[in-house]
């Protein structure tokens, strides 16, 4: 999606990654309001090549995520 913006940067620790997703992606009409709690979590799908097998790198969830979203984090709005 065109929309989002992200990128990865190297770093002792490991990666970070910042993410900049447009609200109206997340929810129809798109209106945050303050204080407000949202369900989310962020997986990657790693895959550098088509024979290779594909890894995911999940933000909060343990399990499936695209079938359970119970182990989903938590966004506190601001």
């Amino acid at each position: 999606i065109d929309a989002i913006e992200w990128q990865v940067a190297k770093n002792a620790a490991g990666y970070t990654l910042e993410a900049s997703i447009p609200f109206a992606l997340l929810r129809e009409g798109g209106v945050a309001r303050a204080g407000e709690q949202l369900r989310f979590d962020l997986i990657i799908n790693d895959q550098d090549a088509r024979d290779q097998k594909e890894s995911h790198h999940k933000l909060w969830s343990r399990a499936s995520a695209s079938n359970n979203t119970s182990g989903y984090g938590v966004l506190k709005l601001k």
